[in-house]
């Protein structure tokens, strides 16, 4: 259906374009593109690039460039620092292009790289901080959509995003824009810059720019979001937004003394016990503040010799706010990995015997919550980051040359505050391993404000830092008329590019080698490297309207075989209103310092199912909250509802304490990528492109699946590891519906799991790109601009080891959107500009790949969801621009996103998965922004 209205769209805008535009054809337009190293004029190459201007970046309304991209239909979910709070790169936002992710997604500042961040997400993906960019200094952003390792080498298998900045800039601006959601007037993000330019390179042979940005954005936490959030999902799943019975100064469960203990305050006193309101602790955004600085220069010696360089310098930084941890027996035990490999155990417990506060004359359970210790809690993240790069270009003769040499540098420096630490807990709570009589009659006082000394030892403060550097030296040369063939010149570039790359990150001790927080992770890597790559480029004339660009790279990293990626491209100009196109490339990504170094990451294996209890405990589940349904006893009905989730959430939805080493013998990734398409211009001011493109990858470095190895756990002896016993609650449930078989969970819960980077896995994804624009200038009416921007993702499948062939197809499933689409209408009428753009993504199913039986048909038949449940819908949402720039050198905009105030569409597995990842969706509700630039000269 989304297609078919895909498809009037386009015919309505060939019509329109018909009627206003001039009755004869006319050839399209040359410009100098991204994608080659040869000088040429042509708009459209062999390659499909889209071109982005600053003027329509602005009109997106968005406030950072990770917005930008996210605008983009070409682009897919990553990394971003307002989701990123348990991310090892937190802080930072990355961009992938088809789906394969931010380490095969290669972005560069004016064709050359930039630093990556200094922490890896995980122990793979090196990838480049978005937020560190300049955004007032670009000019234009160009997006190669094929592979370009034969021009720019190894990480560009999904595509190239190219940042130009401004050149030859001159005068004074100064700019500042406030945005905050409309309903609630929250979510304020500001903006400002300044921007300098100083001298004309054509007059006065020399110019400078300077580039200064400032951001800043408010922190909020859930509870504050809440007027603003999806109703329907929040009525869906009553434990979002109430209050927890984990509480300070905490409750005594059973034992005939179920009720709160002195102190709570009246109001917080509920269903007979003592209430805390985490969701106004739980952070939904982040507090951020970002400086970026950008200045380049040129200097012209003579008409052919000229310096150029540019300085860039970014700190951000980046707050999570910290929740006051929960305690009691019904949470379950925590397990993580040690550094040594064995499984660490946290199991809390409840009020001993001997506790003044226990008169029932036996261990009691006890629900807490270390509500003193908030102030002292959080996530800070500190991150700076620069590029110095100078060089000379000039001509001599027919050849254009050019060399370059720089440095990149990139700390960033993680604080935190969060988990208990497992000596402190026993020194100043007691030790949870044994029966300890004087179990939290220590040091810790229950329901006080304790001294900082006390919740220094429960809560340290631990730092995960990194340091990444790369030095380089590039040269090319260019000759776009080297010989003159029958049907016209041939163009040639060649060149090399050296570097050397250097990379640390590390935990503090308490962490790498202790383990001794519970329930956190770690990483660590460390290595050096120095490779070198030459290239050369042809573009051939084969015919009269038939040119070639062959292209091919040999790159040579230490340790690692000399990789050749070839490419090879046509383009043919049929008329001179269609150009048919296509190329044919080679791409890889070698293996990263922190894939192939000396590293390790100890983390969680997320969103896990456990084939050997999932169908008992969902039965339990199940049954449970049909008991509480019927019971008459509100506290009754919580616990029953409780130790339904902790029975569900330890076989079927969990996250599995997880050791993954690197590994030296690791190959190159390797890909091939095809294009094929056309551009059509039958009269001027339409036009229409459309581009297939099917990208393989190969040899991907990565880990087996966790839910592979559980799903086929007697295929990888030693890599999966168990209880020694059932639990508590796992004998409970047993002995509640004893006699019935289907409710017995008999496997023993898991505790970890073990694996290796490997060359194991491959992908390949296909799909279509749309684009149309049309511009006319209706007679006395201004001028009106219409683009219609589509991605429509045909495939995409992952490689199962475990069929040794490739799974389901993806496209249409949990987090992949088939059809992203774009449609804008820009008009401008003397002073005044109307922008109106339409955004649509379609819906998915909840389930992943075929591991994934938790959210199958049969799955969410056993949830009792119904179809439509079972799928996330479609999502469209229509922005508004307004532009009046009636006051000499003053121009005001406002934005309004989201103007219809369309919720996202309901996800029931966000939901179910983790109450505190909710999205409080106010991001995509009806925002508005207000900005204003003055140039002074």
């Amino acid at each position: 259906m989304k297609m078919k209205y895909l498809a009037l769209a386009i015919a309505t805008l060939g019509y329109t374009g018909h009627v206003h535009a001039a009755d004869t054809a006319t050839p399209i337009e040359k410009i100098e593109v991204t994608g080659s190293n040869i000088k040429r004029l042509s708009k459209e190459t062999a390659s499909p690039v889209q071109v982005v201007s600053r003027e329509d970046i602005q009109r997106t309304g968005a406030n950072t460039f990770r917005e930008f991209i996210d605008t983009l239909s070409s682009s897919t979910s990553a990394l971003s620092d307002i989701g990123g709070s348990s991310s090892f790169a937190s802080g930072s936002s990355g961009a992938s292009l088809r789906n394969l992710g931010k380490a095969s997604t290669l972005v560069l500042l004016n064709s050359r790289r930039v630093s990556n961040y200094a922490l890896g997400d995980g122990a793979q993906e090196n990838f480049v901080n978005l937020d560190a960019l300049p955004t007032e200094a670009i000019e234009r952003v160009e997006i190669l959509k094929d592979g370009a390792s034969a021009i720019y080498g190894s990480d560009a298998v999904a595509g190239v995003i190219n940042i130009i900045t401004r050149r030859n800039y001159t005068g004074l601006k100064l700019k500042a824009s406030h945005q905050q959601s409309v309903d609630q007037g929250k979510l304020e993000q500001q903006n400002a810059s300044i921007t300098a330019g100083f001298g004309n390179a054509n007059e006065d042979r020399y110019n400078v720019l300077v580039n200064a940005d400032f951001y800043q954005r408010n922190d909020y936490t859930f509870r504050d979001l809440f007027g603003e959030s999806n109703k329907t999902a929040l009525a869906l799943n009553p434990s979002i937004g109430t209050f927890s019975t984990f509480a300070f100064p905490g409750n005594l469960i059973g034992g005939g003394q179920t009720g709160p203990l002195t102190g709570c305050a009246p109001s917080m006193i509920q269903g007979g016990l003592c209430r805390f309101d985490q969701w106004a602790r739980i952070g939904a955004v982040p507090k951020s503040k970002r400086a970026n600085f950008f200045s380049s220069g040129e200097f012209r010696f003579s008409d052919d010799l000229k310096a150029f360089g540019d300085i860039s310098y970014s700190n951000i930084k980046t707050e999570y706010k910290g929740t006051p941890p929960a305690y009691g027996a019904a949470l379950g035990t925590t397990e993580w990995a040690a550094a040594d490999g064995s499984i660490q155990i946290f199991t809390p417990r409840g009020l001993p015997a001997q506790h003044p506060l226990n008169q029932s004359g036996s261990e009691i359970e006890f629900r807490y919550r270390f509500a003193d210790a908030e102030p002292l809690l959080g996530t800070k993240v500190d991150s700076d980051q620069y590029r110095f790069m100078g060089g000379l270009k000039g001509i001599a003769g027919n050849w254009d040359w050019e060399t370059a040499a720089g440095y990149t540098y990139a700390k960033t420096v993680m604080t935190q505050r969060s988990q208990y630490s497992r000596k402190g807990f026993k020194e100043v709570i007691g030790d949870y391993d044994i029966d300890d009589p004087l179990f939290f009659n220590k040091a810790y006082k229950i329901g006080q404000q304790n001294s900082y000394e006390v919740l220094n030892k429960l809560f340290p403060q631990y730092v995960t830092q990194g340091e990444t550097s790369q030095s380089f030296i590039d040269g090319k040369f260019s000759n776009s008329a080297l010989a003159e063939l029958p049907a016209g010149p041939l163009g040639i570039a060649a060149g090399f590019d050296l570097r050397r790359e250097d990379y640390e990150s590390k935990d503090s001790d308490i962490l790498a080698k202790e383990a001794d927080l519970v329930g956190r992770g770690s990483s660590a890597a460390s290595g050096s490297r120095t490779y070198g790559a030459a290239f050369v480029e042809l573009n051939v004339p084969v015919l009269d309207k038939l040119e070639a660009q062959l292209a091919a790279r040999v790159d040579k990293f230490e340790n690692f075989d000399a990789h050749v990626s070839p490419k090879l491209g046509l383009r043919f100009q049929a008329s001179p209103s269609l150009i048919l196109r296509g190329t044919f490339a080679g791409g890889f990504r070698a293996p990263n310092l922190l894939e192939s170094s000396d590293s390790e990451l100890r983390a969680f294996a997320p969103g896990l199912s456990d084939p050997q209890r999932c169908d008992a405990a969902t039965n339990v589940y199940n049954s449970l909250n049909a008991d509480a349904d019927a019971s008459t006893d509100p506290t009754e009905a919580a616990i029953l509802r409780a130790k339904a989730e902790s029975v569900y959430g330890d076989s079927c939805s969990f996250s599995l304490a997880s050791r993954t080493k690197s590994n030296k013998n690791l190959k190159p990734e390797t890909s091939d990528s095809k294009t094929l398409g056309f551009v059509f211009e039958p009269v001027k001011g339409f036009s229409v492109s459309v581009d297939y493109w099917h990208i393989a990858r190969k040899n991907e470095i990565n880990s087996r699946s966790a839910q592979e190895v559980l799903n086929n756990e007697s295929n990888f002896p030693g890599q999966v590891t168990r209880a020694a016993a059932l639990t508590a609650l796992d004998i409970e449930m047993n002995q509640r519906y004893a006699g019935r078989a289907d409710h017995q969970i008999s496997a023993h819960k898991l505790t970890g799991i073990t694996r290796t980077y490997e060359n194991i896995s491959k992908t390949k994804t296909s799909g279509y790109d749309i684009d149309l624009q049309t511009s006319f200038r209706p007679s006395g009416l201004g001028k009106l601009d219409v683009d219609l921007s589509a991605t429509y993702t045909k495939d995409l499948y992952s490689w199962s080891d475990e069929l040794k062939a490739y799974g389901d197809n993806l496209a249409g499933r949990y987090g992949y959107s088939r059809l992203k689409s774009v449609l804008s209408a820009d008009w401008s009428y003397g002073v005044y500009s109307v922008g109106v753009r339409t955004n649509f993504s379609s819906g998915y199913a909840l389930q992943d790949d075929y591991t994934d039986t938790t959210y199958s048909p049969a799955g969410c038949a056993r949830l009792r969801y119904t179809a439509a449940q079972c799928r996330v819908g479609s999502h469209t949402t229509v922005d508004l621009a307004l532009g009046y720039t009636g006051i000499k050198n003053l121009n005001l905009m406002l934005n309004v996103k989201n103007l219809m105030n369309r919720d996202e569409p309901l996800d029931l597995r966000q939901y179910r998965s983790d109450a505190t990842e909710t999205h409080s969706n106010a991001r995509q509700l009806r925002m508005v922004k207000v900005s204003a630039d003055y140039k002074f000269y």
